[in-house]
């Protein structure tokens, strides 16, 4: 319980790579739990969705530059892109938490 407790006195920025069912649902856990949370999705109707939860929606250029720690939650086969774009080189020595069942085959 102790590293439970410590991990929530942490006030890092987190960023969630798309608001679909997973993003969605980690975006609105993390802000109730007290995190600031950047959202990075297309213009879609998830988008429209983030921005009917309260949620700004950024690019994945901003958030990615501003984001301490990384929820990847968009379908696999955008990964490897994401990754190669905006994560690799900006991202180095910061957490990353990947949503996939195949992710590391590609990377």
């Amino acid at each position: 319980m102790e590293n439970i407790r410590s991990f929530k006195k942490i006030k890092k920025i987190i960023g969630v790579f798309g608001y679909g069912s997973q993003g969605r649902a980690h975006a609105l856990n993390l802000r109730d739990s007290g995190y600031k949370v950047l959202v990075a999705n297309i213009n879609d109707d998830y988008s429209k969705l983030a921005k009917k939860d309260k949620f700004k929606v950024h690019t994945f250029e901003y958030v990615s530059k501003n984001a301490e720690i990384v929820f990847l939650l968009l379908p696999d086969f955008l990964h490897k892109h994401i990754y190669d774009n905006y994560l690799k080189k900006k991202f180095k020595n910061k957490l990353y938490y990947f949503c996939s069942t195949w992710l590391f085959t590609i990377l």
